[in-house]
């Protein structure tokens, strides 16, 4: 076995690289021009714990370098590296080599997490970088723009906060939706107030070409939904997927009594067909949802309209065997002849 002609010398500290916010590289190539070139050395590598009390080992192999991985931000660690002989012989440990990570870089993440924990200091502090017209504008894993996970959050103070920074109200996130889709969906209606006070726009529609109306019906969202027609939303407007109207979407996602009668109370069209020559009553037969089809019978619509079968709402009843919707019409038509 070769032995070392040399006694191993207790080695420099490793030399600081690239540090970032999660790594630290470290260079040991100036010990290559000390070691004798006749010989391969082993180089190990300790880190020390949180209270540099023990020290655990990162690397050994022949290298001259090491990148130390998945560390925290702006925390300061600790090495000192170790040579190790062809006949196994060891240097004693170098001095120590302290070295602090860098400090996180201000990015969407960082602004995500200060929304959701409603840390508005920290929200401002990232935004009044030169960095903070780009970050307002990067969403989350889940596509939602920091404004939209602010709504989704019902943090009207935290709404105010973004918007004052210059969060666009209209911009969609990546299925279309706008922050006002979302107040409307979700029941908010401060949020939705304000987010209207500050331009936003009733013109939007998702990519599915729902409106903010559709949206707030599919919530059942009674107060919502009343403020947008009070403010003068088109309460017959279509989505551009199935030409449903908000009647007809109340209908189909088995929408109460109550969200019906506020929009009738609007004036919404009882008769409208859809793209598959379907009115809300049909689509509300098919669903058995009782409640929903007597109020459009109790409010006029019209009981001999037919669909592409040929069949009105009540054949439709009876042969898809919705018996409460039978019994309910089988009683109405009793009435009428009384």
């Amino acid at each position: 076995m070769v032995q070392s002609s040399v006694p191993l010398e207790r080695p420099d500290p490793p030399v600081v690289g690239k540090v970032t916010h999660f790594s630290i590289e470290l260079i040991w190539m100036h010990l290559k021009e000390k070691l004798p070139q006749t010989e391969r050395f082993k180089f190990v590598l300790q880190e020390a714990d949180k209270n540099k009390k023990e020290w655990g080992q990162v690397y050994a192999g022949y290298g001259f370098t090491k990148v130390i991985e998945s560390l925290e931000p702006f925390t300061e660690y600790s090495y000192r590296l170790c040579v190790i002989g062809a006949n196994n012989e060891r240097s004693e440990y170098s001095s120590v080599c302290t070295v602090k990570t860098t400090k996180e870089p201000l990015n969407g993440e960082a602004l995500h997490k200060a929304i959701i924990l409603d840390r508005k200091s920290d929200v401002e502090k990232i935004l009044d970088t030169p960095d903070g017209p780009r970050i307002i504008e990067i969403p989350d894993k889940f596509g939602n723009l920091p404004l939209q996970i602010a709504v989704n959050r019902n943090n009207l103070e935290m709404v105010e906060t973004l918007i004052y920074k210059g969060a666009s109200v209209n911009a969609q996130n990546e299925s279309g939706k706008t922050a006002l889709m979302l107040a409307a969906f979700s029941g908010k209606l401060s949020v939705l107030k304000e987010l209207r006070n500050n331009g936003a726009s009733y013109d939007i529609k998702d990519k599915s070409g729902c409106s903010v109306l559709h949206y707030a019906v599919d919530g059942g969202n009674l107060d919502c939904i009343q403020y947008l027609l009070m403010d003068g939303f088109d309460v017959n407007i279509k989505d551009t997927t199935s030409g449903w109207t908000p009647l007809i979407r109340a209908a189909s996602v088995g929408g109460s009594k109550d969200v019906a009668e506020l929009l009738i109370k609007y004036k919404a069209d009882l008769n409208i067909l859809d793209s598959e020559n379907k009115s809300a009553l049909m689509i509300a037969v098919i669903n058995g949802n009782q409640p929903f089809v007597q109020v459009l019978v109790e409010n006029g619509a019209d009981l001999n309209i037919k669909n592409e079968y040929g069949k009105t709402a009540y054949e439709m009843a009876v042969a898809m065997d919705r018996r409460r919707v039978v019994k309910f019409f089988d009683e109405y038509f009793e009435k009428q002849k009384g």
